[in-house]
């Protein structure tokens, strides 16, 4: 009989673990339901000693998966896995430390040769193999908005000079993070009100000032109007996208897909939202007349009509 009320705590464990992801850390005190402490740890202790399971840490553990290519070999969880598991199993709050974030966000050009995180819990350190996570206590005005875009730019603020970062380079920074200008603006607000960031007070009134230039010079135009569709298969506006070529995100050849016929009109009105962005804008017929008219030109944006 293998119900629930006649199995030991040991096949209870055992049961459960078998269900568990390979390669995902969990905590021992997913555990303690099933039995007492003491059992529980026991039967832990067990499966770890037959190869079942692996313990990562005080508390965590992990069943080790095999690799494809090298089915003899057992691989468990990377530390930085084992990192995340540890804090949230402790209620703490972890985000990646700011060379990283400034890394992330182009505010600095050199990935910190170590992998660090942030944290509201103590200090300690993960390794599995060769990989090491350092898991450093920082405090909390530092950890501010974890996980979302104002904390990450943020902390990339934190470890850089404001006099060592363009108003353009934070402009990309802000269209990795979001895509329209009115949120742009939010997050800078949102910078302009934290203590840590006075010395980036005289930049960040630059920036914000920059973008509400931008907001005016840039009119609204309905989504339906003008889409892009990019490879991914997701949809932007035309705005979005123009921006994203200016800030230097995308560069190349776009197509522009729409339901109508690239008329002069429709031509003439994606110039006009264009210039919004580019001094230059031309529009060019895809044959030997139009190809001529553009020798001896050099807009900085062109838009072709087939």
């Amino acid at each position: 009989d293998l119900s629930p009320e006649t199995m030991s705590v040991a096949a209870k464990v055992a049961y459960k673990i078998q269900r568990l992801q390979k390669g995902e850390p969990f905590s021992v005190t997913g555990f303690y339901h099933l039995g007492s402490v003491t059992a529980v740890h026991k039967a832990l202790s067990r499966l770890v000693q037959a190869g079942e399971i692996a313990r990562l840490s005080k508390g965590l553990y992990v069943r080790p998966k095999l690799l494809e290519t090298l089915p003899n070999l057992k691989v468990t969880a990377s530390a930085v896995r084992i990192a995340q598991v540890w804090a949230k199993e402790h209620d703490h709050i972890l985000v990646n430390q700011s060379e990283e974030a400034a890394y992330r966000l182009g505010l600095q050009t050199q990935a910190p040769m170590q992998v660090v995180y942030w944290t509201s819990g103590p200090s300690r350190e993960f390794s599995v193999g060769n990989e090491r996570v350092q898991v450093r206590h920082s405090i909390k005005a530092k950890l501010r908005w974890a996980n979302k875009p104002e904390g990450t730019i943020l902390r990339a603020l934190l470890a850089s000079k404001p006099e060592a970062v363009s108003i353009n380079t934070l402009l990309r920074a802000l269209a990795r993070l979001a895509e329209d200008q009115e949120t742009h603006l939010q997050l800078v607000q949102k910078l302009r009100a934290v203590p840590l960031l006075q010395a980036w007070q005289p930049k960040l009134q630059e920036l914000e000032q920059t973008i509400k230039l931008r907001s005016i010079a840039s009119p609204k135009i309905e989504e339906a109007q003008c889409q892009t569709i990019v490879t991914s298969n997701k949809r932007i506006t035309l705005v979005r996208l123009l921006q994203l070529l200016k800030t230097g995100i995308y560069s190349g050849c776009i197509a522009i897909i729409t339901d109508r016929r690239p008329e002069d009109a429709l031509l003439h009105r994606l110039r006009k939202v264009a210039l919004n962005h580019y001094p230059s804008v031309a529009i060019v017929k895809l044959n030997k007349e139009g190809l001529k008219n553009l020798s001896g030109k050099d807009p900085e944006l062109a838009l072709a009509g087939c």
